[in-house]
């Protein structure tokens, strides 16, 4: 979603922290929880802990788009029904530790990213 924005040159505004991951990290680490057999909680997210903001301008810098596209704004402009936490990143030692991976910062899965094909438009 944010790359698209980004791409379509619309203005990105968002607070809080999500824990980003990308999808390639997070299915590894499923197939490794589902052969490991154990039980629990576990955590997957991305290394980083950052604001939608400040994963946003990495994203553009990467991509090279303009971060003037990108503006920082108060979770209470956006009027959602549910409340969220300004953080919501993950702790993940515990997954790591027992999966024997390692989570990727936001860095590098968007390097990742890069060198993915890019998706096809099927509208």
């Amino acid at each position: 979603m944010l790359l698209t924005i980004i791409r379509r040159r619309n203005l990105l505004r968002r607070e809080s922290c999500p824990s980003y991951q990308i999808a390639d990290n997070l299915a590894e680490a499923l197939l490794r929880l589902t052969k490991s057999r154990q039980n629990g909680i576990f955590h997957t997210a991305g290394r980083s802990c950052l604001s939608r903001y400040e994963f946003a301008i990495k994203l553009s810098q990467a991509l090279g788009y303009p971060t003037s596209l990108v503006q920082p704004v108060f979770s209470s402009e956006f009027h959602q029904i549910a409340q969220r936490p300004k953080n919501c990143c993950l702790r993940i030692d515990k997954a790591e530790k027992i999966l024997g991976m390692r989570f990727l910062t936001a860095e590098e899965g968007i390097n990742q990213m890069k060198k993915q094909p890019e998706p096809q438009d099927n509208s």
